[in-house]
């Protein structure tokens, strides 16, 4: 059932790194967990009914120091359901016990939604972990259960503004959403805002209704070789949401441009009359909430900035 290196490249660095002692950039790596402890990882998950293919082997979590955690790929049965992946986690969280250990990173592809999880954890806290997937309208969550303050971070996919309002609305579990640190909604190809997100907390829903509203602005672009970029994130600081716009416009003739002449050449090309129509809509579907909205051409601030 074991499939040898089905490990998650969290980072292209991480997929460079043999097996066995082997060094990264001179950095030499090391063993993560017991040889012991990972071999009773892979005996249960062997004999796991729900468990039909996994990454997990001795020394595969072994990594360099200089490099993110290795995350082990779970392939789930197709009828596997919540409360089955809850007892194979709490199975893992007893063994970790039993060894005083933490799980290590695996990424378990369930029919519902993709979770992964590593830490040290309580079964009531997986339970609100799979409460928030269950009913199919994230698409994954990942969670980094280390320390005091776990690191969640949520994904969710939208076809209209209403499904993305309904994510960005809905009620998450408290434990979920006292460790909420990235939510990320993602849009159907072709829309021009390309990072949909909350930081430490939610996507505000008036954030959605402008990323939507958005899509044509592209249109309006002098060129159809430029290219236009445009984040928006919801930022939470001191328990005051911010919405931020920032818009970056990129073509031939203002990367061959000076810095200096960026700003002029812009406004002469209509870039920047594009970048006022984004905030004009920024403000318009924004007022209500904190906003903030900037606009650079090749690194260089060309738009008006709130």
């Amino acid at each position: 059932m074991t499939s040898a290196h089905r490990f998650l490249p969290l980072a292209a660095a991480a997929m460079t790194i043999g097996l066995g002692g082997c060094a990264l950039f001179g950095v030499p790596t090391e063993d993560t967990y017991p040889d012991d402890y990972e071999q009773a990882i892979v005996d249960l998950l062997d004999d796991s009914a729900i468990v039909v293919d996994h990454g997990a082997q001795v020394d595969g979590w072994e990594r360099a120091a200089n490099v993110p955690d290795r995350v082990a790929v779970v392939d789930l049965a197709e009828e596997t359901d919540p409360e089955q992946l809850h007892g194979l986690l709490s199975e893992l969280a007893a063994l970790a016990d039993q060894h005083g250990e933490e799980v290590p990173p695996m990424a378990y592809g369930a029919p519902f939604a993709s979770v992964t999880i590593a830490g040290t954890y309580r079964p009531d806290e997986v339970e609100q972990v799979l409460e928030t997937v269950a009913g199919g309208a994230w698409s994954s969550i990942a969670v980094w259960a280390r320390g005091d303050d776990p690191v969640i971070q949520l994904r969710g996919n939208a076809q209209s503004a209403e499904e993305g309002e309904r994510l960005a609305t809905s009620v998450l579990p408290d434990y979920v959403a006292d460790h909420l640190t990235s939510e990320r909604i993602e849009l159907p190809e072709g829309q021009v805002v390309s990072r949909l997100e909350g930081v430490d907390g939610p996507v505000d829903p008036r954030a959605v209704a402008l990323a939507f509203e958005l899509g044509p602005v592209a249109e309006d672009l002098p060129s159809p070789e430029d290219r236009l970029g445009i984040a928006l994130s919801t930022e939470h600081e001191g328990g005051r949401p911010a919405v931020m716009v920032r818009t970056s416009v990129e073509s031939d003739e203002l990367r061959s441009a000076d810095p200096d002449d960026r700003p002029a050449l812009a406004e002469r090309l209509g870039h920047r009359e594009v970048c006022d129509r984004i905030a004009r809509l920024a403000e318009r579907h924004l007022a209500s909430v904190d906003h903030r909205t900037s606009c650079t051409a090749m690194h260089v601030e060309i738009g008006r900035k709130s």
